[in-house]
């Protein structure tokens, strides 16, 4: 999982997301550990996650330079990482 981003902005949103995930932040996560969509990161962050779109998605080069989009790419790569962490886990209990 690597921060595509170079605009400074959307790799700061990219960066903050991915350490919210990590760190079961607020802004991601309910107390009871269930997510926390009430607001603008954590709705796109698991819409990435859970492989939804909002409306046609992030179809040309403008919604894809939003910090939405970024956090929707920090979802996106959390959720593989997270698929790749069971796969190996898995290889390495057989």
């Amino acid at each position: 999982m690597s921060n595509r981003f170079k605009n400074k902005l959307l790799h700061t949103q990219y960066e903050k997301a991915v350490t919210a995930y990590k760190a079961k932040h607020r802004n991601l996560f309910h107390e009871d550990g269930s997510a926390n969509t009430m607001n603008a990161v954590g709705v796109n962050f698991w819409r990435g996650f859970n492989g939804t779109q909002l409306g046609t998605g992030f179809t040309d080069a403008i919604s894809r330079s939003t910090p939405a989009y970024a956090a929707y790419r920090a979802g996106q790569d959390m959720k593989q990482a997270l698929l790749l962490l069971e796969a190996k886990s898995k290889e390495s209990n057989q």
